[in-house]
C-alpha cells in the first residue's frame, strides 16, 4: 500500500475552537507477486491533526490481481472538531503558514494463495506525514507500508 496523492480542499479554523477539514487521498493497493493474486482485508487508517483524530479511512476486502494494483480513493470530509487552546494554535499556525501537516496511520492484512500449498498471510502498516499546501495543490508523497 503506498500514498500516491493527496490534496486539502478545506480546513476552517473559527473563532469557536471548531476545525472541519476536507481532504482527498489515494492510496494504490500493489500485488508485485507474478504468480498469485492478493485480498486484502481489515483496511483501516485513521487520520490526526496533531494527534487529533480527523476521520477513519476504511476498505471493505477486495483483491488484487497478479502483478498488478488497484488505487483506492478516498474522499475525507470531518464532522466539525472542538479543538482544545493548544490544537486550536495549531491550527492558526497552520493557516499563517499555509500549509496543513497532517498524520495517516494504519494498517491493511493481506493473504496471497499458493494453490495447494495454501496462503501467506502478513500485516502491512502505514505511518504517513502529509504535508499539505492550503492553495489545494496536490502532493506526491514517497510513503508506502512496512510488512511484517
Amino acid at each position: 500500500m503506498s500514498v500516491t496523492s493527496a490534496n486539502i480542499d478545506t480546513f476552517a479554523y473559527d473563532m469557536s475552537n471548531l476545525l472541519s477539514i476536507k481532504v482527498s487521498i489515494v492510496i494504490n493497493a500493489e500485488n508485485d507477486n507474478v504468480k498469485a493474486h492478493a485480498t486484502f482485508y481489515e483496511t483501516i487508517y485513521t487520520l490526526y491533526f496533531h494527534d487529533v483524530k480527523v476521520a477513519y479511512l476504511r476498505a471493505d476486502p477486495f483483491d488484487v490481481p497478479k502483478n498488478s494494483s488497484i488505487p483506492l480513493y478516498y474522499p475525507v470530509e470531518s464532522t466539525s472538531i472542538a479543538l482544545t487552546p493548544q490544537e486550536g494554535a495549531n491550527a492558526e499556525v497552520a493557516l499563517n503558514q499555509k500549509l496543513v501537516v497532517l498524520d495517516l496511520k494504519g494498517s491493511s492484512r493481506t493473504r496471497w494463495r499458493l494453490g495447494l500449498v495454501g496462503s501467506v498471510k502478513f500485516w502491512l502498516h502505514l505511518n504517513c506525514k502529509l504535508k499539505l499546501p492550503l492553495d489545494g495543490s496536490t502532493i506526491y508523497p514517497k510513503c508506502s507500508t512496512k510488512s511484517r
